[in-house]
């Protein structure tokens, strides 16, 4: 999970409004189909909110890099220059680097120069 997606959950779906939301998250996490890298942990105890004290409190729900997301994440920023600038989009890399690690895509994913510098134009 990436730290906009975490974020959203918790602006649009309170806990205390969409419990049940909450635990298909939590259960999700207790059977090992999703985690949150600890680059993006990293990235949320930047904000002034409970949000990574949750994070980490939840069992399971930070997973480690390996050497090998590592040198896969570098591989990726370095293919991608514009991709991560500064803080922005700094995790992105290391989630990908992991999705191929545990090999839940079903086929290769390429990026596009296209797609990275659609996504700078948006964000200037």
């Amino acid at each position: 999970m990436g730290t906009n997606m975490l974020i959203n959950i918790v602006n649009r779906y309170p806990r205390d409004l969409f419990a049940s939301l909450w635990g298909s998250v939590e259960g999700a996490v207790a059977s090992g189909e999703i985690c949150v890298c600890e680059v993006i942990l990293k990235e949320l105890e930047r904000g002034d909110d409970d949000l990574a004290r949750w994070v980490k409190n939840v069992p399971g729900l930070v997973c480690r890099t390996t050497d090998d997301e590592m040198i896969t994440a570098a591989g990726i920023s370095s293919a991608h220059p514009d991709w991560v600038r500064g803080e922005k989009n700094y995790g992105d890399p290391f989630i990908m680097a992991h999705v191929k690690a545990e090999g839940s895509l079903q086929k290769p994913v390429e990026f596009s120069p296209l797609m990275v510098s659609r996504s700078s134009e948006e964000d200037a």
